[in-house]
């Protein structure tokens, strides 16, 4: 439950207006992350939906620096972050 709810407050960062729409969350880039070769078991198919807080936000900057077609001033400002923070991920090869 606390992975869905920093999932919607990370989401809520991305948002332009005062909804959260879906496109808004970044579930394809989390579940793009995961290797499709074979279906999940059962319990391990909520792990896929629920991904670690990190891998969220991962997915979120990424997202961001997507939709800024790079421009990572002008995502850090949108996601409310130093710029030196995209920075580092992006040289660190997370991002």
């Amino acid at each position: 439950m606390r992975e869905l709810k920093a999932m919607v407050e990370l989401a809520a960062v991305l948002a332009d207006g005062e909804r959260i729409e879906a496109s808004d969350i970044p579930l394809q880039a989390i579940l793009a992350k995961t290797p499709a070769a074979a279906p999940p078991p059962a319990a391990d198919a909520t792990a896929l939906v629920l991904a670690s807080l990190r891998e969220q936000t991962l997915a979120i900057m990424q997202t961001s620096l997507l939709a800024y077609e790079g421009d990572v001033v002008a995502a850090a400002s949108r996601l409310r972050v130093g710029r030196s923070t995209l920075y580092r991920l992006i040289q660190s090869g997370h991002l």
